[in-house]
């Protein structure tokens, strides 16, 4: 896709035709996702099953929504710098995002921001996401206020829910048919909000913890184990695809303290989290 994305706009001399793409896609181009999301029974919900969604069809990105006391970012990376197209794909995921949410819940988006450079000709931008826009930002994402995470979809519909799940779960179980993958794709989606507990993504799987707990023994690991790795995933995404600080990407992937995270990042990476981040930024190829 990125390097369709790069092709066109090299074609067309348009600096900004991920974000032409993005924006002719709407709530229903997510098909079975979009029809999930509108059965939640908050935007909040809606939008960790567009986390789920992406999650499940993509691991060179991460879509996740980081949770503040009052503002909350619903956020995309790319973890490898030399992805073809990056800033068509990023532009165009922030527009379907945008269209997605504004769907869902109205115009409640607070600012649009990009990680990459400001093109020459922001105007398209602008008619987009109005008239808040930011480039050379941290991150590339969509600033809420977070008491808008709470409203309710008015299509909300709890049975329904269910039995979408179940498909969407059947799909998954197909594509990753051991419980240890089903438990890191999961993980995956929630260990930026903080609902990465055992019983939680137990629940999800319809088991029982001990049952979880029982059945990864006998792939040889543990839930910390997947658990732990997948931190560190999502810690190498966010490190590689954002300019987030450390500290903000200790707290939002579930540690209290900066210092353990960092001791933790280096147990597996051999680096400190800023050295990682330092090398990796040598090592991308010239943009």
């Amino acid at each position: 896709m990125g390097r369709l994305l790069h092709a066109c706009s090299q074609r067309t001399r348009c600096e900004h035709f991920g974000l032409l793409a993005g924006q002719r896609l709407a709530l229903q181009s997510l098909g079975l996702v979009a029809e999930f999301m509108q059965t939640a029974g908050t935007l909040e919900q809606a939008l960790q099953d567009l986390v789920f969604g992406q999650a499940r069809n993509a691991d060179g990105a991460v879509c996740y929504l980081r949770r503040m006391e009052h503002f909350s970012v619903f956020g995309y990376a790319i973890y490898q710098p030399e992805t073809p197209g990056m800033n068509q794909i990023i532009d165009g995921a922030l527009a379907l995002a945008h269209n997605v949410i504004t769907a869902l819940a109205g115009k409640i988006v607070i600012e649009a921001a990009f990680s990459h450079t400001a093109p020459a000709d922001i105007v398209p931008f602008k008619r987009v996401f109005g008239d808040q826009v930011r480039f050379d930002a941290e991150e590339s994402g969509l600033l809420l206020p977070s008491s808008a995470l709470r409203s309710p979809i008015r299509t909300g519909n709890a049975g329904q829910r269910a039995q979408i799940q179940a498909v969407l779960q059947a799909h998954s179980t197909f594509r990753n048919p051991d419980v240890s993958s089903q438990v890191k794709r999961l993980l995956r989606t929630r260990v930026i909000s903080s609902e990465s507990s055992i019983e939680e993504i137990a629940r999800l799987l319809s088991l029982h913890p001990r049952t979880l707990l029982r059945k990864l023994k006998t792939q040889e690991t543990t839930f910390r184990e997947l658990l732990s790795e997948t931190r560190f995933e999502v810690a190498c995404q966010l490190l590689g695809g954002t300019r987030l600080s450390i500290t903000q990407i200790s707290s939002a992937i579930g540690y209290a303290e900066t210092a353990v995270f960092s001791r933790a990042f280096e147990r597996w990476s051999g680096l400190p989290p800023s050295e990682w981040r330092a090398a990796r930024k040598r090592s991308a190829p010239p943009s």
